[in-house]
């Protein structure tokens, strides 16, 4: 359950963890783009980014341009 009171960016890592863990993305899958998780969580390409950048660093994902 994601508590309320956790930055966007983190409740953002955290949908996309639950997501990688339950299947809905998978290796070798392109996930939806920058612009699709701006549209979907409706906040700025810099929470995104920061959301994107901490599922890096946690090797979570691995980003590549294209």
């Amino acid at each position: 359950m994601l508590q309320d009171n956790l930055p966007k960016y983190k409740r953002i890592k955290e949908i996309i963890i639950g997501r990688i863990k339950s299947g809905i993305y998978q290796n070798d899958i392109p996930m939806p783009s920058e612009n699709d998780f701006i549209k979907e969580f409706q906040v700025s390409r810099d929470t995104i980014l920061k959301a994107l950048s901490a599922l890096t660093a946690e090797k979570f994902i691995v980003r590549k341009r294209g």
